[in-house]
């Protein structure tokens, strides 16, 4: 906790008042014109960073290990761009279930759900490689406002940014 002094120096920088600033430090005024609305400009940046960072939402992210050991139950849909078979091959073992939806490269929002409104009936959930962010949040707002709620939506990527300094992106 900040004692008296402190507290009094600090809010003299704010209000850029270099004679009170002087008179705590104990030097002339004339030592301080030039650093006192410096350290004022400091002081309002540090203040105001302080307050935006209290906004935040904080995540915890954990590092989750391996696939899990059972299936996915009930119908899934695979979004898969057009000509490209090779996506998420594998997955129809984990989740037998798994019918692929073909959907052209760089389509809009609304196209995306129109593909979807059909064939999300009854579907437990939508598995989807996602192409950036922008494209994520087409597909996000597509599969879960768009196409009334297709039940659960997995998005899918690689070569992802890190989430912390120390993970490796493979």
């Amino acid at each position: 906790m900040a004692d008296v002094a402190e507290a009094g120096f600090w809010a003299a920088v704010e209000r850029g008042d270099a004679d009170a600033v002087a008179g705590v430090l104990g030097v002339d005024e004339q030592a301080l014109a030039g650093v006192v609305p410096v350290l004022s400009a400091w002081r309002r940046q540090r203040t105001e960073r302080s307050a935006v960072d209290s906004w935040r939402y904080r995540v915890a992210w954990e590092p989750v290990s391996g696939v899990p050991a059972s299936q996915l139950e009930g119908r899934w849909l695979l979004l898969q761009p057009a000509g490209s078979e090779e996506v998420l091959t594998g997955f129809e073992e984990w989740c037998p279930g798994l019918e692929r939806v073909t959907c052209p490269s760089g389509v809009d929002r609304a196209a995306l759900a129109e593909i979807l409104a059909s064939a999300t009936e009854g579907a437990a959930g939508v598995l989807a490689p996602a192409d950036g962010a922008e494209a994520a949040l087409a597909l996000v707002q597509a599969v879960l406002s768009d196409a009334d709620g297709a039940g659960r939506l997995w998005v899918l990527t690689q070569g992802a940014v890190a989430a912390a300094g120390s993970d490796r992106v493979v």
